[in-house]
């Protein structure tokens, strides 16, 4: 195992616990506590869906999950993030942010991984960070088609029953209500 590699082991918790509460505190005021604080995952799916998969996710970068489980749990992570509020680049900082906290943790622990070994992790953060954002923006595009879908069978339900009114109108009968 290499230098970076135990490190991420040897502190995982401590980076872990750092990188969820700066991902939540991304959300402002109750709706952060909220995902903090609910255990249910059907009241809370953003607080689950951090909590679940963000430890995949690290375990992933630090070398320990395979490709698929990252995969999978950044999807579920993106997709959360995806009908949320937010801009592109707000709903993929959380990964960013992860280097920031490594490097800090690095940086209080001695001896810590070689600059090196903290490059070749950022790599992997970056790769990750534009998968992440190719998945938010495949996300977004399935939310448009989905409403664009909606309005046109919502518009073509009220051409049908204007049609029928008209219909039942001309024969002398009354409009459906």
């Amino acid at each position: 195992m290499n230098s970076i590699s135990a490190f991420l082991s040897l502190h995982r918790d401590a980076i872990l616990e750092a990188w969820l509460q700066g991902t939540i505190a991304d959300h402002a005021g109750s709706a952060g506590r909220f995902y903090l604080q609910e255990p249910d995952r059907l009241r809370n799916p953003v607080g689950h869906a951090f909590r679940e998969n963000l430890p995949v996710l690290f375990d992933g970068l630090a070398g320990e999950k395979s490709a698929g489980d990252l995969e999978a749990a950044l999807d579920a992570v993106i997709r959360v993030r995806a009908v949320q509020d937010l801009w592109p680049s707000q709903a993929v900082s959380f990964l960013f942010a992860l280097k920031d906290i490594v490097r800090r943790h690095a940086e209080s622990v001695r001896p810590g991984p070689a600059d090196g070994e903290l490059a070749g992790f950022d790599r992997r953060v970056d790769r990750l960070a534009l998968q992440a954002f190719d998945l938010f923006l495949q996300c977004r595009e399935r939310i448009r088609e989905a409403i664009a879908h909606e309005a046109r069978r919502s518009t073509y339900v009220r051409e049908r029953m204007a049609l029928q009114d008209s219909h039942s109108q001309e024969r002398g009968k009354p409009a459906a209500e």
